[in-house]
């Protein structure tokens, strides 16, 4: 069966906040780093419902990946998008990428914006993205590219 995206459902907050956490521990990242990041990495049943969407990459019913719009002040901002380390190099990331700039340009946004991990910048560029700026990390000298791209 062939991959598709839809959205999130509530019961699936604690799913998918696993696959975030497993995702972002694949590229290497301390204990102390995760543990300390923990708490911030979840995705909740309100943010489930209230979110402009969250949606679920899925394939045979299991998923393997998802991303989280919400509007910042009226700003598309993709809070999330992760992809199960197995699953990563497929084109299952420019799927759900795809997808999220679709939904933010039919809901009328003119671009989209991001804050990405280190690791995911050269993905977004390759997508189109261009780095904005950037933010300091929880980690000493490491900064968080600020990424942005048009959608008109």
């Amino acid at each position: 069966m062939e991959a598709q995206i839809r959205r999130a459902r509530p019961d699936e907050a604690e799913t998918l906040t696993a696959l975030m956490r497993r995702s972002k521990a694949f590229w290497g990242y301390s204990e102390e780093f995760m543990r300390l990041v923990h708490d911030q990495m979840k995705i909740t049943v309100q943010q489930i419902e209230n979110a402009l969407a969250v949606c679920v990459l899925e394939q045979d019913e299991r998923p393997l990946g998802f991303y989280h719009l919400k509007d910042k002040e009226g700003l598309c901002w993709m809070e999330d998008l992760f992809i199960e380390p197995d699953a990563m190099g497929k084109g299952y990331g420019k799927l759900l990428f795809d997808h999220a700039l679709q939904l933010a340009q039919a809901s009328g946004y003119p671009e989209m914006q991001w804050e990405s991990d280190p690791n995911a910048e050269d993905f977004y560029l390759k997508m189109g993205a261009n780095r904005i700026g950037a933010k300091p990390s929880l980690i000493e000298g490491r900064v968080l590219p600020q990424m942005r791209i048009m959608l008109k």
